[in-house]
């Protein structure tokens, strides 16, 4: 097997994690439900059998120059919806601008062709450890970010499409709908004892190692890693200790989150 088709087959599953993963919270209404995405997994097998090769080629060649996790999920997002059935992509990255100043940017407008409606969607892909009870102290790898800071994030970029806009006003006008408006927050969550945060039904928790090395059985590897599991791909970006945070268990793929004596000096400083 040539390392090109590992890595088309790594970024088709990345796409079916970003497509069918549960949100990892429901902070509101806006936060759709598992059986939301486990409903498109029909649409997702057809779009994956279309997209040419060299598309799935461009979007690992963009991140690999900018090295963002967050923009190749977008990429990926925005790929999907080019090539369903389902939706028809209307705007991507649209900024807003007001008064000749920008307000925002918002992700994704698209047309549910199977709920008849205009649907303004947010993305955020991101991985969080718990540090205790609440979503204020699932905290990211960066310790400033939080689960529910990012929830109140999503759900306030939601309002960009209320404002009073030329573009979002033609778009209302041509397909006869408002804007219907809904959060995806992808991810992994590492937990104490697997206790999810209130209300998610999400089921990827992983554990947390504090400061010792875990032990040989155990991979560090780079972000673009952080998606899909290791059992539907082989690992191609594997990274050196001192940069570990992601671990991967290579006999069994377990994911684990690596918790360092400076991430955790970091987090104490954020909160102090």
């Amino acid at each position: 097997m040539s390392t090109s088709h590992n890595i088309i087959e790594k970024i088709k599953n990345d796409l079916r994690f970003i497509v069918l993963e549960p949100n990892l919270n429901f902070y509101s209404d806006a936060f759709k439900g598992n059986n939301y995405f486990a409903a498109l997994a029909t649409d997702l097998k057809k779009v994956l059998s279309r997209i040419p090769d060299d598309r799935l080629i461009e979007i690992m060649s963009a991140y690999e120059q900018h090295f963002r996790l967050g923009i190749y999920a977008e990429r990926l997002l925005e790929l999907y919806f080019q090539y369903s059935e389902r939706y028809e992509l209307i705007e991507a990255n649209t900024q807003i601008i007001i008064d000749k100043k920008t307000v925002g940017e918002i992700d994704y407008i698209v047309f549910d062709k199977e709920e008849s409606i205009l649907k303004h969607i947010e993305l955020a892909c991101k991985f969080y450890i718990q540090m205790g009870p609440g979503a204020k102290l699932w905290v990211g790898p960066n310790p400033k970010d939080n689960l529910a800071k990012k929830s109140s994030k999503l759900i306030k970029q939601l309002d960009l499409s209320k404002k009073n806009h030329p573009i979002l006003q033609k778009i209302k006008d041509d397909y006869s709908s408002d804007f219907h408006r809904e959060a995806w927050i992808k991810g992994r969550l590492f937990g104490i004892n697997n206790d999810l945060p209130d209300g998610s039904k999400h089921v990827s928790c992983g554990k947390i190692f504090k400061s010792s090395n875990p032990g040989e059985s155990w991979i560090s590897v780079q972000k673009i890693e952080w998606l899909s599991n290791f059992e539907d791909h082989k690992l191609n970006y594997v990274s050196p200790w001192e940069h570990a945070q992601m671990l991967i268990n290579k006999n069994n793929g377990e994911r684990a989150f690596y918790l360092s004596e400076k991430w955790l000096g970091d987090y104490q400083h954020s909160i102090l």
